[in-house]
């Protein structure tokens, strides 16, 4: 294993045993199951940076907003205002834009 890598894995592990010991009831999964998705995806955000120019991986992470709306929206029944429909709007213009210029 590399020595940069065992501290997301360290921090995760932490965390899972802070949230198991503080609410050993089903009410914690939620939070777990997210944060075990942020911390995996910090890793591949890093190994990514070090593979690919930042513009190529900036657009993956501007992809994954509109994602998160999307989970959040369907999964959690959050409303999403029309402020932030207009944000997405000018998101997914921006990765257009970015793209074609490319």
């Amino acid at each position: 294993m590399d020595n940069w890598l065992w501290i997301p894995i360290a921090l995760a592990a932490a965390m899972l045993a802070g949230i198991a010991f503080a609410s050993p009831g089903r009410g914690a999964l939620p939070g777990l199951a997210a944060g075990a998705a942020f911390a995996i995806a910090s890793v591949g955000y890093r190994g990514a940076y070090a593979m690919r120019s930042a513009v190529d991986v900036r657009i993956v992470c501007l992809v994954e907003v509109i994602y998160s709306y999307a989970v959040s929206r369907r999964l959690f029944r959050e409303p999403v205002t029309r402020l932030e429909l207009w944000g997405m709007v000018l998101v997914v213009l921006g990765i257009v834009l970015v793209s074609l210029g490319r």
